[in-house]
């Protein structure tokens, strides 16, 4: 028997703890090799990993199962491993050698199954929960195992993830005729009934109600329980299982986490939204930007992905290389809009965000970021469609066409921002009747003084390129880097049509690059400014 563990790695603070050294100890004694898989931000090279870890840092896209995919795609390929462990960083510690028995119990007893795992929990239909289990060769060896683990895709959410994956490959054991069990099911195991107030026994989460007995038996408590205490465990009973040192580290590492999360109403935890401020994001990057030189770059939020392929078409017509940043809320797109794009871009960054500010919100969070910075031109574009007029497609397509749809329109316009311009825009949609303010004079204003683009005594003056899609100088918006997070808390979406502050910020572009001397300006000014052209005849399909 060669049995390999993968250990799925993740830390909000990027660090790897005391714990998870343990836990990786305890490991690398019952096992040949293991394999951490990190979506931290980690300096691998200084973490003290004992000699048979091996150590990869892949993007923080896909939770625990993506993870696992990445070890499983190597192990499968060495016939010499006849058994793995599936271990997560979800859980702590309480007593190192009830776990590392409970671990070896796994091993023992495991080897007469296909399939053998921690606990079972019987929300949704039977399966094993996933954050320790090990899978023997009746499993790793069958085509219908390799199968699911090809089709493994990073999920939206942690519910879509138990569905699809942790529940899913329990069905699927089932459906093979594979040999599953548990060290503990708490509806066969004899376990007390809990609190008759908690509901049916069969829909709890055996983890958190069973917390305490799950400490007694292996040692072990799942971090959100510490953490959350949903369900009002007697906590106390569990730190008492734990030696003066294990106890002091629980309660470090508790507090430390406590406010990073939320939980939701699917009763998932998740990291907490921030309650001010930009989206919160994460990107996942093929190739990094701004490699050789590149010095133009493109960022669409690609919120209706089935548009990627108009996208590319367009993105065409730019003949300099150029690096590409998309922003989407849907996680589980990542791996489609990076193969959509691999072939045609310098790089590729996909920033999954929260949704909040529409195509903004995700935007003025990579702006404050630097992820501009070093650009001479940056094209701003997003899917664009309207619920509420059926020329949304004619206006979108109008609008990227104007900026980017042949190659010396985009030619023209990256060089207008090497000579002084700040904005290049579609000159039909340079809007300054005041009739286009909608409720968002005030919000413009009051940000337009925070930043020193008017005086305080100043209000306002209209002039902007509707529809948000524009190439600039990121100097340009320099200015609107420093706008305070008290500013920036974008609401979130609600398919309100005006007067958010995704619409207000669509307002400040102009005037914020011309209170530093940039012009905002079209191909067909040739670089003169377009503020104070007559523009009052201007009008828009859908705002």
């Amino acid at each position: 028997m060669k049995l390999a563990a993968i250990f799925a790695h993740y830390d909000v603070d990027h660090i790897v703890d005391d714990n998870t050294l343990s836990i990786l100890d305890i490991l690398s004694d019952a096992c040949a090799t293991v394999d951490f898989i990190t979506t931290s931000e980690l300096d691998l090279s200084s973490v003290p990993f004992p000699e048979n870890v091996s150590a990869v840092r892949r993007p923080n896209i896909g939770y625990d199962f993506y993870s696992y995919k990445t070890g499983l795609l190597k192990l499968l390929a060495d016939e010499e491993v006849t058994h793995i462990l599936l271990v997560n960083s979800s859980f702590f510690l309480v007593d190192p050698d009830r776990f590392r028995e409970a671990l070896s119990d796994i091993i023992t007893r495991g080897k007469a199954f296909d399939a053998f795992g921690t606990t079972a929990s019987h929300q949704l239909g039977w399966h094993m929960q996933s954050y320790l289990m090990m899978l023997g060769p009746g499993v790793l060896r069958q085509d219908w195992f390799a199968d699911f683990v090809n089709d493994i895709q990073p999920q939206n959410s942690k519910i879509d993830l138990i569905l699809n994956y942790e529940i899913g490959l329990s069905r699927l054991l089932q459906e093979q005729g594979a040999k599953a069990s548990v060290l503990m099911d708490h509806l066969t195991s004899g376990a007390a009934a809990p609190d008759p107030n908690l509901g049916d026994p069969v829909q709890l989460n055996p983890i958190h109600v069973y917390a305490r007995e799950i400490a007694e038996q292996f040692g072990i408590v799942k971090t959100e329980v510490l953490r959350d205490n949903q369900h009002e465990v007697d906590l106390d009973a569990i730190y008492a299982l734990a030696d003066s040192a294990s106890c002091a580290r629980l309660h470090t590492q508790v507090d430390r986490l406590k406010g990073r999360y939320q939980v939701g109403e699917d009763k998932m935890t998740s990291l907490a939204s921030k309650t001010a401020g930009p989206p919160a994001y994460r990107i996942a990057r093929l190739r990094m930007p701004r490699s050789r030189g590149v010095r133009v770059a493109v960022v669409i939020h690609m919120y209706y992905s089935d548009l990627a392929p108009e996208f590319y078409e367009s993105l065409r017509n730019i003949i300099e290389p150029f690096d590409l940043y998309l922003t989407t809320p849907f996680e589980h797109e990542v791996p489609g809009l990076v193969n959509q794009f691999a072939d045609l871009a310098a790089s590729v960054n996909v920033s999954v965000s929260e949704n909040r500010g529409r195509d903004i919100g995700p935007f003025i969070a990579l702006l404050r970021d630097s992820e501009f910075d070093g650009y001479d031109a940056v094209l701003k574009l997003h899917s664009k469609k309207s619920r509420y007029s059926t020329l949304g497609d004619q206006w979108r397509q109008e609008l990227v066409g104007s900026l980017v749809g042949t190659s010396l329109k985009a030619m023209k316009s990256i060089n207008l921002l090497r000579n002084g311009a700040g904005i290049v825009g579609q000159q039909d949609g340079y809007l300054t009747d005041p009739r286009f303010w909608g409720a968002n004079q005030p919000t413009v204003t009051r940000l337009l003084r925070e930043t020193g683009s008017i005086g305080e005594d100043e209000d306002a003056e209209l002039g902007f390129f509707a529809g948000s899609m524009f190439w600039f100088n990121p100097r340009a918006l320099e200015r609107l880097r420093h706008l305070s997070y008290a500013q920036l808390d974008f609401e979130p979406e609600q398919g309100v049509q005006d007067g958010s502050l995704a619409h207000a910020i669509e307002r400040t572009f102009g005037p914020a690059s011309r209170a530093l001397g940039f012009k905002s300006t079209t191909i067909y000014l040739n670089g003169q400014e377009i503020h104070g052209i007559a523009s009052k005849c201007n009008r828009i399909p859908v705002l």
